[in-house]
Parts: structure tokens; C-alpha cells; sequence
């Protein structure tokens, strides 16, 4: 069974990762902080479960 408290439980990665549309939003969506080293964990751990985040925003629309 799942553990929905663990945000980087695999099930819950999975459905994140597919709804989410770049790695803030992922964030958001786990409820976690928003900072680098929550980042590169989160990011560490989705291709641990080997995710495909190919779908996520490359840039921001407002970079130039």
C-alpha cells in the first residue's frame, strides 16, 4: 500500500509528475518547499523511478 504522506513515494510521483508542467509545479503539487536542494532531491528521486519529465517547461516565457 502506498504511503501518501511520503511525497516521493513512487504512485504518488508518478500522478504528480504526470499532471505537473515543470519541476515548480511539481513541488507545489507534493507540497514541498520551494528551494534548490528540495529541488535536486525531488528531481534525484523522479529519475530514480525513472519518470519521464520530457513534457515539462524547458524555459520561462518570460526569460529573453
Amino acid at each position: 500500500m502506498a504511503n501518501k504522506s511520503n511525497p516521493y513515494d513512487k504512485e504518488r510521483l508518478t500522478q504528480a509528475v504526470t499532471e505537473a508542467r515543470n519541476w515548480t509545479d511539481l513541488m507545489r503539487r507534493l507540497g514541498l518547499k520551494r528551494s534548490g536542494g528540495q529541488r535536486r532531491v525531488l528531481q534525484e528521486k523522479v529519475a530514480g523511478h525513472g519518470l519521464d519529465t520530457s513534457h515539462f517547461a524547458k524555459h520561462s516565457p518570460w526569460r529573453k
